[in-house]
């Protein structure tokens, strides 16, 4: 009987151990299906991308900055200015006075920034009002490119060239010839970089131009084979030295010397690139044609974070707490914290 007594209750305990294991493997089980959706497919670690509303309507979104983590502005088509002071969730529409798209914005502060077409305008209350300054609506042609260091001191690039301004916008003068470029980066007061090239009848090459004297003189870095056979679509630089571009051939590159060597990341983006934004040397995104694309080992490999291929993004950034926004065609705002 005793023999029995002590088997009977070593088979009890055995089976609440049992029972305690079967309910920890139970636990697993429903922790792994709460981390799916109902299609079975894995949900994002991070915060998924939201759709944020647009108060302008459905205008063409050209281009997107922010100053600091709550204060940015978007400009796109038919007048459309927009700002955000809680950094990107909601917006407000601001008219520049005029109803031509604008297709560059600068902000300097909360109250300064600077609108861009053929002509410059700027606002000195936040949006309020705008004067044209200078008259570089004279000559016909885009104005692809701003860097204001402070009010009296800017850079526009237009027709082709760097102008440089040191009396706040009324007399420009012309420094450099730099080809065709569309995209701008400052990563100092003294280093910034020039880049884009051109598209056309099945031929497509790349430029890209840098600066170490604060936009008074600049040098070619376009001449390395194979690197500038394609037009630079989407350029990045984290610092100084370490910098991401990616071509019209869908190649992705990355340079760790200033852009003087580049070393080939991937052959093949997932597709065609319009900007690029790299919260860390790993930590990178496209924005472009049917959404964004991601990466996390610095450029290597790439996968959609965002996919609908009925948009086109044209910009991409981040406040300095990283958060994203990206805008586009057909008045498309994306953010993600």
């Amino acid at each position: 009987m005793i023999i029995k007594l002590k088997n009977n209750i070593l088979t009890r305990y055995q089976t609440k151990e049992i029972m305690k294991i079967c309910m920890i493997f139970l636990s697993i089980i429903l922790l792994s299906y709460s981390c799916e959706n109902d299609n079975n497919t894995p949900k994002p670690v991070s915060k998924e991308w939201e759709r944020i509303t647009n108060p302008s309507g459905y205008s063409s979104l050209t281009d997107i900055e922010f100053y600091n983590n709550e204060f940015g502005v978007i400009c796109g088509a038919d007048g459309t200015v927009l700002k955000t002071e809680n950094g990107g969730a909601e917006w407000q529409a601001v008219n520049n006075g005029n109803n031509y798209a604008s297709y560059k914005v600068f902000v300097l502060n909360e109250n300064e920034f600077y609108l861009g077409r053929t002509g410059l305008f700027k606002t000195n209350n936040g949006g309020l009002s705008y004067t044209e300054i200078g008259d570089l609506s004279s000559f016909g042609a885009t104005i692809f490119l701003i860097h204001f260091f402070n009010s009296d001191n800017g850079l526009i690039y237009k027709s082709g060239r760097v102008y440089k301004t040191v009396d706040g916008g009324q007399n420009w003068n012309e420094i450099y010839n730099g080809g065709f470029c569309y995209k701008m980066q400052f990563v100092s007061d003294n280093v910034g970089y020039i880049a884009g090239g051109a598209t056309w009848d099945g031929m497509t090459y790349g430029e890209l131009h840098k600066t170490v004297d604060g936009g008074n003189t600049w040098i070619n870095l376009g001449m390395t084979e194979g690197v500038f056979n394609g037009e630079i679509v989407g350029m990045y630089f984290i610092n100084e030295d370490t910098g991401f571009i990616a071509n019209f051939n869908r190649e992705f590159y990355i340079t760790q010397d200033g852009g003087t060597t580049w070393d080939k990341r991937c052959d093949t983006l997932p597709h065609i690139a319009n900007d690029i934004l790299f919260i860390s040397e790993d930590e990178g995104y496209v924005a472009g044609h049917w959404g964004i694309y991601k990466t996390t080992d610095g450029g290597i490999t790439w996968a959609w974070d965002y996919k609908n291929e009925s948009i086109i993004l044209t910009s991409i950034a981040k406040t300095p707490d990283n958060k994203i926004i990206a805008v586009g065609n057909g008045g498309v705002i994306l953010r993600k914290e």
